[in-house]
């Protein structure tokens, strides 16, 4: 195991290897939120995504097809 190392700050260090739960312990309500909008967004994003993706292929199958016509 290696030695903690010496931080040097105008602030008192709280904790210089942090876990989990003790993060989780100093998150203030607008953490919360950004946290929670984050895991909410990202989901989304992807199948907006993946949405645009199908919307881009269709319509360039139906500009083939178009052009194969005339």
């Amino acid at each position: 195991m290696s030695p903690q190392k010496e931080v040097y700050a105008p602030y008192e260090l709280i904790d210089s290897d942090p876990h989990f739960s003790r993060v989780v312990s100093y998150m203030r309500p607008s953490d919360y939120a950004v946290w929670g909008g984050g895991t909410a967004a990202a989901p989304a994003a992807i199948y907006l995504w993946g949405e645009h993706i199908e919307i881009t292929r269709n319509a360039d199958r139906m500009t083939d097809r178009r052009a194969i016509r005339y």
